[in-house]
């Protein structure tokens, strides 16, 4: 399958429109169109935001590792570029009361001398 058939797939198993999973990651739904119908690629950031959206790991809409872009794999998953954007696609799956005990979290995280910078 191609990673626009892994993205159709994982969408229309989780349930959503086009349009509103496109919403979820910020794009249109002609953008996730192009994309399904394999006449545009993500990019590697933007996969990891729909996987995120779609509760998939983003491995799962990778269909040819061959190529993907080496440099841009390193800055997305080795260097964490795109961690900020899976965070709030986690966050936009949560209701208020979600999203407050994640934030609460992320604060208890902050404490803790291993995880500071």
């Amino acid at each position: 399958m191609t990673t626009g058939q892994l993205i159709k797939a994982a969408r229309k198993k989780a349930g959503m429109t086009q349009e509103e999973l496109g919403k979820k990651i910020g794009v249109s739904g002609s953008s996730m169109a192009q994309w399904e119908n394999d006449l545009r690629n993500p990019k590697l950031d933007t996969l990891q935001r729909i996987a995120a959206a779609l509760g998939v790991p983003v491995q799962d809409l990778i269909s040819d590792w061959e190529a993907v872009d080496k440099e841009e794999f390193k800055r997305v998953f080795i260097y964490g570029e795109g961690i900020k954007d899976r965070i709030d696609a986690a966050l936009d799956r949560l209701n208020d009361e979600g999203q407050e005990k994640a934030a609460e979290r992320v604060e208890e995280l902050t404490e803790i001398p291993k995880y500071q910078k």
